[in-house]
């Protein structure tokens, strides 16, 4: 399996089966027989053109990588959105199917139990509903398919509806105050770098706010992030 993987860290973004046998002199047979099990684990993405490293491999990617031009690329668009809505902002990028707070803007008085450096999954906030949307399903279906043993059981059928209705308001997730027991609300719009893959994801939270209404507020401030990374 390492050797296959190696194949598509030093080859072209995708690589047929014959050119995976060809980079590892295995047996054709035993090639694809290790390609058909890392895609069903996720390590491995199939499409027409051949196949390509994924979400699994890109999940564990994010853990390593630096996220400082994306905080100061974030920076003034968190503050002047929270100076605007007078709710807590949040900066959050996923690692695996966990989203990672990197930025909040937004003292403890606002009651927003929040912190950078916590995770948090995916499947349980508006910042991981704006990443996760923004994938392909089958990418959604691979990073949760095997069931966290340090979490409560998830229903992917109603996490794939949710992720629906997100990708049906244009990408930006919400979450109604009336959905969490301290009366908070939500929104949060994924960041796109310049080269189309997503970054992260910024959300406002707060008691009081209006999700739907701020949604295109949300949208217009990740989409200037993105804007800002490309300089």
């Amino acid at each position: 399996m390492t050797e296959v993987l190696d194949a598509f860290a030093t080859g072209p973004d995708r690589l047929t089966l014959d050119d995976v046998a060809a980079h590892t002199a295995l047996p054709r047979s035993t090639v694809f027989r290790i390609i058909r099990q890392l895609v069903q684990l996720g390590w491995l993405d199939h499409d027409p053109p051949g196949y390509r490293l994924g979400p699994r491999v890109f999940g564990l990617a994010a853990r390593q990588r630096d996220c400082s031009d994306l905080r100061a690329a974030a920076g003034p668009v968190l503050h002047a959105l929270h100076e605007r809505l007078g709710a807590v902002t949040h900066l959050g990028v996923l690692e695996g199917r966990q989203i990672r707070y990197l930025d909040k803007v937004g003292g403890p008085g606002a009651g927003v139990p929040s912190a950078v450096g916590r995770r948090t999954s995916a499947a349980r906030t508006v910042l991981g509903w704006a990443v996760l949307a923004a994938m392909p399903p089958e990418h959604v279906d691979a990073l949760f398919a095997e069931p966290d043993p340090d979490s409560t059981p998830l229903d992917v059928n109603r996490l794939h509806a949710r992720l629906h209705r997100t990708r049906s308001a244009h990408g930006v997730a919400v979450s109604a105050a009336e959905r969490c027991p301290m009366g908070i609300a939500s929104a949060a719009a994924p960041i796109f770098a310049p080269d189309g893959t997503i970054t992260g994801a910024i959300s406002a939270a707060g008691r009081g706010l209006q999700p739907r209404h701020i949604a295109p507020l949300i949208s217009a401030a990740a989409r200037r992030i993105g804007e800002r990374l490309n300089g």
